[in-house]
């Protein structure tokens, strides 16, 4: 039998659960999927940026900015490692002086931004179809529908297990055939995005169904694409990228213990979003 789990010790790491609220009592926070507490370890690595090198990454060669440059590409680097971005386990062999290595990733604010990114990258042409759950967050919803009135895209949604139960299992099978329907009859596919823990009710999208959706899309056609909403699963589950073969994905810092304002978007090939957002 493993040891109990020590909440006092963990109560340590959040200085903000060492504050009695307003009833007198030690706060039991429940909101992680908004946003997690940043915990003293945090907290401290934001202190000692703002008090010993406060400086723009990038644009100088003082030792402040140097400091912050270092800081930014193990950051980068790590967060490389920890979804497996392609090059991650290739440090040895990049550019000290290359700031966007690994190529993959880029910083945004959240994952509504991340996938605004996308959805406003790729190269759209009128009558193209996105495809979405029926469980979506609002930010895997609001730019679809406005890609529809200014680009004159098609959004469709796909029901979780072909039906409208709360507790549908995601049917694979189901999904593949309807995405196979409205590829025929609507418009062609250009890509589909999907949650994959969904924050309404907790359901994990399997790995293995996710793999059998890229492996359909990259078989149809190589520019049609997948991206996953992964603002609640990269926090709890090992994610992989190069496994699932996704082209794109979305997730938040803020929701595992990072601060707030820090996002990623992960780009299967960089070069892919071509309306002005990338050389």
């Amino acid at each position: 039998m493993g040891q109990g789990l020590d909440v006092k010790r963990l109560r340590e790491d959040f200085p903000a659960l060492q504050w009695p609220g307003t009833n007198g009592r030690l706060p039991i926070y429940f909101d992680n999927a908004a946003g997690t507490i940043p915990p003293r370890q945090v907290i401290a690595a934001v202190i000692e940026y703002c008090e010993r090198y406060p400086s723009c990454v990038g644009r100088s060669r003082y030792s402040w900015a140097n400091a912050v440059k270092q800081k930014v590409h193990q950051a980068r680097f790590g967060i490389a490692r920890f979804i497996n971005a392609p090059g991650a386990q290739q440090r040895a062999l990049h550019d000290p002086g290359d700031l966007e290595w690994p190529k993959h990733l880029v910083f945004v604010k959240n994952t509504t931004e991340a996938i605004n990114l996308v959805a406003r990258g790729l190269f759209w042409e009128e009558g193209e179809v996105v495809v979405t759950g029926d469980r979506e967050h609002n930010s895997n919803r609001t730019p679809w529908w406005d890609l529809a009135k200014t680009r004159g895209i098609i959004p469709k949604v796909i029901t979780r297990g072909g039906s409208d139960a709360p507790d549908a299992e995601f049917d694979v099978e189901s999904f593949l055939y309807e995405l196979g329907q409205i590829d025929r009859h609507v418009g062609p596919v250009k890509l589909v995005s999907l949650a994959h823990t969904y924050n309404l009710d907790g359901y994990t999208i399997p790995h293995d169904a996710i793999q059998q959706i890229t492996a359909y899309c990259h078989s149809r056609d190589p520019l049609t694409y997948v991206m996953l909403d992964a603002a609640q699963s990269v926090p709890h589950i090992p994610v992989d990228v190069q496994a699932l073969d996704v082209d794109f994905m979305a997730f938040s810092i803020h929701k595992m213990l990072g601060p707030t304002g820090m996002g990623v978007c992960y780009l299967k090939d960089p070069t892919c979003l071509t309306e002005g957002l990338f050389p």
